[in-house]
């Protein structure tokens, strides 16, 4: 009985298959955009085309006479017949021997890569966005899941980078004068490398965006040429030219707002700025710290002039010019208007405080919103997920630390520290040689002071160090969770 039901319902899913294929030849099934591994792309189009990216020109499609195979005919007339199948990470199609799944390669982190428990891990960053790298003692550096599995290993590697939300880039050494930079995905796939000759090298990343470099240069001239790109190893922004460039930018760091600071090197002097959003570049006569992100807007500190590509004017510090700005924001479509006044961003706040003075004022450009703090002496601001973490300077010359939510209100009464750090809605607090973890409201969690060290915690897990000075990532019980 069991045995008939089951033909019974194959008979059945191969008949819904075969008449979703079926209609006039045409399938809404098969139609719209699949994925490969390697972030390559099948375009199947409705009016029965479709472009594959590695093949040159439009190609045809057509469900043939026993309503289950698809024949796909290339430009130059060659077939392949393929059939919608299903595995353990959802319907796909093989064409030229690679398998294809509809809107986006699906991801099967859980289960995937090796477990690193095995390891003696010497060096450990901290997870983001589900995602560590850490270093073993036998010199190979992985990319590690919270499950601790490893999806991708380097046994080069020079220097690796956080995942920026949905891929990272690392640089590999093949030789002593020669690098190659590889955009990693969370399936641990590369999805660009410079050794396929489109550009040179990552500079920096951030949001999704990696920033890339290529030099082109024969006898008669020379370029430097700045472009992003995205998670799927696209381009987003074509290579081209920065109009205020006087020397090669090698040095890069995202900013925020899809932005980039570009600099000849990492003290940024004579720098410039790159918009993606509006792929624009602005010259930038301040340094490092001129610029961060506050949402989808560049904010420019303290600044001594931002000129804008294909523009003559220059925005100024008032000393330089009558009707110059001290602050200026750059929209997200390039826009140059005046700021208010602020020292730094922390969390998409712009903050403004004057030394030796208590009042410090908080201002959400998004809001419009703006609430002062003068209970106590704020001597530092972190970020706090949506929160900030202040630490305050008492009387008595300790430090305290305490919580201020998006309003400025206090979330708990300072706590006596000396050091703290915020992240997942728990603060990694250190009091007399021993860790403590705290929520967001000021209760103790757990005191876990077996540890010699506890780091940041990002994704449920943060770095500790235990008697035999060996990392270990833990939760916030304190429970070992990867050894």
């Amino acid at each position: 009985m069991k045995k008939a039901k089951r033909i019974i319902g194959a008979v059945l899913i191969f008949a819904l298959l075969a008449l979703t294929l079926s209609a006039c030849g045409k399938s809404s099934k098969i139609t719209g955009v699949w994925y490969n591994e390697k972030g390559e792309t099948l375009n199947v189009q409705q009016d029965g085309s479709y472009n594959y990216e590695g093949e040159y020109g439009t190609g045809t499609w057509k469900v043939l006479d026993d309503k289950k195979t698809i024949e796909f005919r290339d430009f130059y007339g060659e077939t392949t017949n393929v059939e919608l199948v299903k595995d353990d990470l959802g319907e796909k199609i093989k064409y030229h021997g690679y398998d294809f799944y509809k809107d986006s390669y699906p991801s099967n982190d859980e289960n995937k890569g090796e477990q690193i428990s095995e390891l003696n891990l010497t060096r450990v960053a901290d997870f983001k966005n589900g995602y560590a790298w850490v270093e073993s003692s036998g010199g190979s550096y992985s990319l590690i899941n919270t499950k601790g599995k490893a999806i991708y290993t380097s046994t080069s590697c020079y220097k690796y980078y956080d995942m920026s939300n949905d891929a990272c880039f690392v640089q590999e050494k093949i030789d002593e004068e020669k690098y190659v930079y590889k955009i990693i995905d969370k399936n641990g796939q590369t999805v660009a490398s410079s050794a396929d000759g489109e550009f040179d090298e990552i500079l920096a990343s951030g949001d999704n965006l990696f920033f890339v470099h290529k030099y082109e240069g024969s006898i008669d001239s020379s370029r430097d040429l700045y472009g992003t790109i995205n998670e799927k190893g696209k381009f987003v922004n074509k290579l081209r030219e920065c109009p205020f460039m006087y020397s090669q930018y090698l040095s890069a760091k995202y900013i925020g707002a899809k932005s980039f600071l570009l600099g000849e090197s990492s003290f940024f002097y004579n720098s410039s700025i790159y918009m993606s959003s509006c792929d624009k570049f602005f010259e930038n006569s301040n340094h490092e710290y001129a610029a961060e992100g506050a949402g989808d807007d560049l904010y420019i500190l303290d600044n001594r002039g931002i000129k804008a590509e294909g523009s003559e004017k220059e925005y100024r510090y008032s000393e330089f010019s009558d009707d110059g700005y001290k602050y200026v924001v750059i929209r997200s479509d390039g826009k140059i208007e005046k700021a208010p006044e602020f020292n730094r961003i922390v969390n998409g706040l712009l903050i403004a405080e004057e030394s030796g003075k208590k009042t410090v004022t908080f201002n959400n450009p998004k809001t419009g919103k703006t609430f002062a703090f003068s209970k106590y002496y704020i001597s530092d601001v972190k970020a706090a997920d949506d929160n900030l973490l202040v630490s305050i300077k008492g009387d008595d010359g300790k430090n305290y630390y305490t919580v201020l939510d998006g309003n400025g209100n206090m979330l708990f009464e300072p706590i006596l520290g000396t050091s703290a750090t915020a992240g997942d809605g728990k603060i990694t607090l250190l009091k007399d040689d021993d860790y403590l973890v705290l929520d967001y409201s000021g209760n103790v969690i757990i005191d876990i002071g077996k540890y010699s060290y506890i780091g940041t915690f990002n994704d449920g897990i943060a770095w500790a160090k235990n008697s035999s000075d060996q990392y270990v990532g833990i939760d916030e019980k304190g429970n070992v969770v990867i050894s």
